[in-house]
């Protein structure tokens, strides 16, 4: 499809609003300085998704060409 995962997040309505300098940049929980918190974030989008659209694992990675769940 050649649409990147940022593009396909917002088109299914999968983003989150978190303040701009601690929460997502520069805090040390924040999703980019924090890799466990950047992970759980995608695990609960990637279920709340799949509840959502009735997807199974194979349709999210279909879309998202990723699996967060373990």
């Amino acid at each position: 499809e050649g649409i990147g995962r940022r593009q396909t997040s917002e088109r299914y309505g999968l983003k989150i609003y978190v303040c701009g300098s601690r929460c997502h940049r520069n805090g040390p929980n924040s999703i980019h300085q924090n890799a466990k918190v950047d992970r759980a974030v995608k695990k609960i989008a990637q279920k709340k998704a799949m509840e959502h659209y009735g997807w199974t694992t194979e349709q999210f990675i279909e879309k998202f060409r990723k699996n967060y769940i373990d």
